[in-house]
């Protein structure tokens, strides 16, 4: 067993948290196994221009040895991945990506791309066909769109240390135009068949993730429509819901054998919104001998792309803090009993389950 030690928040007064000296020692076995997800994620606009400077995977480098320790790896891929494809109508921002962005994905250590989302339609049947057959070419996995309904609502099946789970994902943000049909190619949303497939899911399964793209941009609050619907997909047999599409981190709620990440912010992507800040990379520790959920650690990386100059990596220890001060407020404000703790070496927070 390895020993990991965390400073625990006392308390806070709205987004500002004062740590004692007290440290709780959370053991955790030495083979944890460790599923990582990263938010949103493109390669347009500043990226492409810092690919062009210094190369495709320039972008990532800093963040490699990072990203490619855990156990398995997704990613929100929130562009089309395609040379081809006519534009979708009236959209004020269409993200086509060139496929060699693919060999990134690789040096990424990528094993799920996540493609239920508001812009993996956005060059409708013909760009979506080429994508899914680039990811096929590159033997990176898809989930959350396909060539008809039931592809697109189709899970990963991953089993890993002794861990068998299982991935599903769907949008939210999309008009009904986007979504998959019987005989349609598109993006995978909540739907009867969804939930059937979940229910048939669960019985072969220890546990299921379901990605959502769903909330509203830039704000930091969760609505109670997402409340009441995390709730009643935890009893359709969800154990864990990761979210995504406000571009920057939101709360996030921990139980004993479910959590939900509203939203992980964005991984790696191009704008310079005056409203970003930095996000997370939320890493969920299983321990694969008794096959119990452990909690979710939180990993600040950097997202004021401009200050950083679109290159990801650990944040300075000040943005750090200040993320860690508003995950901590934000956290606690949608489920109070949680427990968090700060890393004795401040790189990351700890969400303990519950017992």
């Amino acid at each position: 067993m390895k020993l990991l030690c965390f400073v625990i928040p006392l308390f806070f007064f709205w987004n500002t948290i004062l740590f004692s000296d007290q440290v709780e020692s959370i053991q955790l076995p030495l083979d944890t196994l460790t599923i990582a997800f990263g938010g949103d994620t493109h390669f347009v606009w500043g990226i492409s221009e810092l690919q062009k400077k210094e190369g495709i995977t320039s972008p990532v480098t800093k963040i490699l040895p990072f990203f490619s320790r855990f156990d398995f790896r997704a990613l929100n891929i929130e562009t089309v991945i395609s040379y081809n494809g006519k534009s979708k109508n009236k959209k004020n921002y269409v993200f086509q990506s060139d496929p060699e962005n693919l060999q990134v994905l690789k040096e990424l250590k990528l094993n799920l791309a996540i493609l239920g989302n508001n812009h993996t339609y956005d060059l409708k049947d013909e760009g979506l066909k080429e994508m899914l057959d680039w990811f096929k070419k590159y033997e990176i996995p898809t989930i959350g769109a396909g060539l008809n309904l039931q592809e697109s609502i189709k899970p990963y099946i991953a089993e890993i240390k002794n861990i068998k789970l299982a991935f599903f994902s769907v949008s939210l943000s999309n008009p009904k135009e986007d979504y998959a049909d019987v005989n349609k190619p598109g993006i995978a949303n909540l739907n009867p068949m969804l939930l059937q497939e979940i229910s048939k899911t669960q019985k072969s399964v220890d546990y299921i993730f379901l990605s959502i793209h769903w909330g509203q941009e830039y704000n930091p609050f969760i609505s109670k429509e997402q409340k009441n619907l995390t709730q009643q997909l935890f009893k359709r047999g969800v154990n864990f819901i990761v979210g995504h599409h406000p571009h920057i981190p939101q709360g996030i709620e921990v139980y004993s054998n479910s959590a939900v990440v509203y939203s992980l912010g964005n991984f790696l992507f191009g704008s310079a919104h005056y409203l970003q800040d930095e996000n997370i990379v939320a890493v969920f520790h299983f321990d694969p001998n008794t096959k119990k959920f452990l909690g979710i650690e939180i990993y600040p990386i950097t997202g004021r792309y401009r200050k950083y100059g679109y290159k990801l990596d650990e944040p300075n220890e000040d943005d750090k803090d200040k993320l860690f001060k508003e995950l901590y407020y934000l956290s606690k404000k949608e489920n109070p009993q949680q427990n968090i703790f700060i890393s004795k070496n401040r790189k990351s927070l700890f969400i303990k389950a519950l017992d």
